[in-house]
């Protein structure tokens, strides 16, 4: 069983007042803020694995690294000792267990996360899919390091049930994000979002010293991305490649160097509107990757930067909104401007009236 977490009353969506909130000139004069130091969770991830035939004889500690390909046959034995492992039909388990066919591997990985799931809303919801506010700092799906700080393991706890990915965010971006609901749903949304038959909007302040962006100019730039050869394994940076991508603009505001865009992104190509921005040399905000000198990824990985590396806590960049046609129906979906900007740029709630009716 999944250690439970507080009852689903506790994971009560913002509400229209806390999403409407405004700052006073004072609230905002911070340049930056930080949200408050979540607890950590203990979080668990169980799977089960059934051995097959050509798996017959094996050691249990070989098994479980060729299962889950990042651990070592070290790493899989230590999880074996540590009483990560169980089998069914029941037996004492060591490394060296030989596995028979048919045997079920149950393996038991525990996580230490820190989970903001109040900060996380629904927009919209209906029998194919369900569109959420995503907060910055949360993940879409579960990775090797994180299983509980993420979309999808909330819907599961909010008793939404299981979703299925079919588009992404990063980490840090915020905003709008449609998860589909069961098979069917699922492959038919994931085709029309590989397509260009869905707009999707977003939000970017760039940093822009030398003025290339005027307010109410458009602009377009349009270069083929791929992973950068360059780049560090880690980072999975991308530079020019042979994917077409295509992202459009238009200034909004300016707040001395910094540029506020709408932006719209077609080919939707990992990290394309980070990647894009970098190569018109105005780098979204606060963007630990693009546009930084070589080695700053690595060292900010390795904390070796201090708090004054970076003008804000994450790259300022918010999925404002989608507009598709499904099943003969037309959805807009929108995600309101994240307070965290709101702070950055200072507004005061005259300048945050007017500026909201550029969106």
């Amino acid at each position: 069983m999944l250690p439970k977490r507080p009852p689903n009353d506790d994971f009560r969506p913002r509400s229209d007042a806390q999403l409407d909130r405004t700052h006073s000139p004072s609230e905002c004069a911070a340049h930056t803020t930080q949200s408050p130091e979540l607890a950590p969770v203990l979080t668990q991830r169980s799977r089960c694995f059934v051995v097959d035939a050509p798996s017959h004889g094996w050691r249990l500690d070989r098994y479980i690294a060729a299962q889950i390909r990042r651990l070592s046959r070290t790493q899989a034995a230590r999880a074996v000792d540590r009483g990560g492992v169980e089998l069914q039909p029941a037996r004492p388990v060591k490394p060296s267990l030989r596995l028979l066919e048919g045997d079920r591997v149950l393996i038991h990985e525990y996580f230490e996360e820190q989970l903001d799931y109040d900060s996380i809303r629904i927009i919209e919801e209906n029998e194919d899919f369900i569109a959420f506010d995503k907060p910055a700092g949360m993940l879409v799906h579960p990775t090797a390091r994180e299983y509980g700080n993420c979309v999808t393991s909330y819907a599961m706890e909010a008793g939404l049930g299981k979703l299925n990915v079919v588009h992404r965010l990063d980490r840090e971006t915020s905003g709008v994000l449609l998860l589909a609901r069961g098979r069917n749903s699922a492959a038919r949304l994931a085709q029309l979002f590989s397509t260009s038959a869905v707009e999707k909007d977003y939000l970017a302040i760039v940093s822009d010293p030398n003025g290339r962006h005027p307010v109410g100019v458009e602009g377009c730039i349009e270069r083929s991305l791929g992973i950068d050869p360059h780049g560090d394994a880690w980072s999975l940076k991308v530079g020019e490649g042979r994917w077409p991508a295509k992202t459009s603009f238009r200034c909004l505001q300016r707040f001395g160097e910094l540029a506020v865009l709408r932006v719209r992104i077609e080919g939707g190509r990992q990290h394309q509107i980070r990647a894009h921005m970098e190569m018109l040399d105005t780098p979204i905000w606060g963007d630990k990757l693009y546009g930084q000198p070589p080695g700053f990824y690595k060292a900010w990985l390795a904390g070796a930067l201090g708090p004054d590396a970076l003008a804000v806590p994450r790259h300022a960049l918010h999925a404002q909104r989608l507009h598709f046609c499904f099943d003969h129906r037309s959805f807009t979906i929108t995600a309101p401007m994240p307070l965290d900007f709101e702070q950055w740029l200072g507004l005061s709630d005259s300048q945050l009236h007017e500026f909201r009716k550029q969106l």
